[in-house]
């Protein structure tokens, strides 16, 4: 009616090619002018993403185990940077690459939580067995793939702090002055 200032439209898409879903919401919005708006964002969600293992490939139980790893690397990481502040905390303030292990290490953290949110939220729905019994069952998918996004976001802006302290290392480098010479 008159009073309608959007309308959103949500459905998932499953490419058994790939092996993705995908969540979509398209967003048709009105301006108190009559003016339309139109917005569509796609989030892509493998299983693996939504179960520890995904669909029980090799692959999944690899990139699972290998997760698990970091998880494990996160803590002693944690554990070493708690050490080196409880030795001496003021020289450990001062020295920024300190700083740069923290963020880096919190990001991690983080994305740790949303994968592991995800996990636990996703675990007891199952895409399409009730859909294929009930044509009305929608499973909203929206919700994991806003989670798993800002997971990639975290982990991208990590990458990019990595690659920053890899300039600490740069100089033990062996043909690091050739490098240095070609900028």
């Amino acid at each position: 009616d008159a009073r309608t200032r959007a309308i959103f439209v949500d459905f998932n898409v499953w490419n058994p090619n790939y092996a993705l879903y995908a969540a979509v919401r398209i967003v048709f919005e009105i301006s108190p002018v009559g003016v339309w708006g139109f917005n569509m964002r796609t989030l892509t969600i493998t299983p693996r993403y939504l179960s520890a293992f995904g669909m029980g490939s090799t692959g999944e139980w690899v990139m699972t185990i290998l997760e698990m790893c970091i998880m494990l690397f996160l803590l002693y990481y944690l554990a070493e940077e708690i050490s080196e502040f409880s030795v001496d905390a003021k020289a450990y303030v001062s020295d920024g690459w300190n700083l740069l292990d923290w963020a880096n290490l919190l990001l991690l953290a983080a994305t740790a939580y949303y994968r592991l949110g995800t996990y636990f939220a996703a675990a007891d729905i199952e895409v399409g067995v009730k859909e294929s019994k009930d044509v009305n069952h929608y499973t909203n998918l929206q919700q994991y793939g806003e989670q798993i996004f800002l997971a990639r976001q975290l982990n991208s802006f990590n990458a990019m702090l990595i690659w920053i302290k890899c300039v600490k290392y740069l100089p033990m480098l062996p043909h690091a002055d050739t490098l240095r010479q070609l900028t």
